[in-house]
């Protein structure tokens, strides 16, 4: 590990935390914005004539394939560039682009306003993990992270929750006129509703966020980045490929959870967004963070592997969560599982990113950041709501959309769990040579 860290101070534990509250804030605007389409998909299909493969692509690879290819290069830049700046800018580019995906007026519009909300939220995840990694010492690392992490959870819920109450609160007015755009229909006043508002968390992450000292040490070169890289590959890879896997499934769960309820259960958008919205809010953001939590106490106990074994617990406990969720017609029960299955899928995502800081040294973090969620993406979002809308489409017919969920997961979780479990000793015994370097 490089003397640097060892030896780095750290500014005082408030600052640090009101960093982690506003990149919290920015991260649940980000999953706002992101999450909100899913939702939307059945009243989208109706305006549109649009097919479950198509809100997939609109959902999962618009978004996805820029949001993880421009991590690379914004990664890159994080490791020689103000951090804070780059922040700052993305969460002004992905408000606007979410704003204008409320007033477009057709598909292709709509694919194009989304891709810029990834080109956006591409500026988000690298900057900030570096940022919080010269924060927090190792042994709160994985806390802290968990913590900004739990924006995927939280709003996700609030995404659920808002556009359930707007939508049957538009309903049942006349339809609204925007200047310059004339009427709009109600799930595009959703869109405006959750875009605009994250303009101001980028004025305070511009005007209140110091951009720590690196203290002379320059961003490492590609080549750098590559030959660390390759020194510990096999960490690398079962660390990445376990999560991008996982992710599928949280990605294709998440986009066609709501239709699953609307569809199956005869839910209501406001039914929707109150349960679910609840759910993942209040127990995701409690999966995440104790994930993170009790990775630190296994890392404290000598488990090195613990912040990929923690992804192995989680992989399983969602599956069987899915396996009695998606074949139950009973409501009540249907609500109760989604306690667990909302905390499973949650477990890990405060761990994972932890883990990779470990292996990265400080001058490199930004771009090993950017690669490891650009593979999480690439497989994840571009092929997970994808995967989940082929089954819909091509097997089980719109009513069956919670045994293509269920069928994704049967396929991918184990896969996720078997790569976490092996590479948790992999991963032991990289961060052994590291520390002894």
């Amino acid at each position: 590990m490089e003397q640097a860290q060892l030896n780095r101070t750290y500014p005082a534990p408030r600052y640090a935390w009101y960093v982690v509250v506003l990149l919290l804030l920015a991260n649940v605007s980000a999953h706002v914005d992101r999450q909100i389409l899913s939702l939307l998909v059945d009243p989208i299909k109706q305006d549109l004539g649009v097919s479950d493969t198509q809100m997939g692509l609109l959902i999962g690879t618009s978004f996805g394939l820029f949001y993880a290819t421009l991590g690379l290069p914004l990664g890159r830049l994080a490791d020689s560039w103000n951090r804070r700046t780059i922040i700052a800018m993305g969460i002004a580019l992905w408000s606007l682009m979410t704003a204008l995906f409320g007033v477009a007026r057709g598909y292709v519009q709509l694919l194009i306003a989304r891709t810029g909300v990834g080109v956006g939220e591409a500026a988000l995840i690298p900057p900030a993990v570096s940022l919080l990694g010269d924060l927090f010492p190792p042994k709160r690392l994985a806390t802290a992270l968990s913590f900004f992490s739990a924006a995927v959870f939280i709003g996700s819920g609030l995404a659920y929750y808002i556009s359930g109450v707007t939508i049957d609160a538009v309903s049942e007015m006349a339809a609204p006129t925007v200047p310059l755009v004339g009427t709009i229909r109600p799930w595009q006043a959703v869109f405006l509703v959750v875009g605009l508002p994250g303009l101001v968390i980028a004025a305070l992450v511009a005007l209140t966020v110091r951009e720590p000292e690196r203290r002379g040490i320059a961003g490492a070169t590609v080549r750098e980045t590559v030959a660390h890289l390759s020194k510990f590959r096999a960490a690398f890879l079962y660390l990445t490929l376990g999560y991008a896997v996982y992710t599928l499934v949280n990605y294709g769960t998440a986009a066609f959870l709501p239709s699953y309820f609307r569809r199956v259960h005869g839910w209501t958008a406001s039914e929707v967004g109150l349960f679910m919205g609840g759910g993942t809010t209040l127990f995701g953001t409690l999966g995440i963070i104790g994930g993170g939590w009790l990775a630190d106490r296994w890392r404290e106990r000598g488990v090195l592997g613990s912040r990929l074994l923690i992804g192995t617990v989680g992989a399983l406990g969602a599956l069987a969560s899915g396996a009695a969720l998606y074949t139950t017609r009973d409501d009540t029960i249907a609500k109760l599982l989604l306690i667990p299955l909302n905390i499973f899928h949650a477990l890990p995502f405060g761990a994972a990113p932890a883990a990779l800081v470990d292996l990265a040294p400080a001058r490199m973090r930004g771009q090993l950041t950017a690669l490891f969620f650009f593979a999480i993406n690439v497989i994840g979002f571009m092929l997970g709501p994808v995967a989940v809308g082929q089954f819909t489409d091509r097997v089980y017919g719109d009513n069956g959309v919670g045994y293509s969920i269920l069928t994704v997961a049967a396929i991918f979780l184990p896969l996720a769990a078997l790569l976490l479990a092996i590479g948790s000793r992999v991963y032991g015994a990289a961060l052994r040579r590291l520390q002894a370097a």
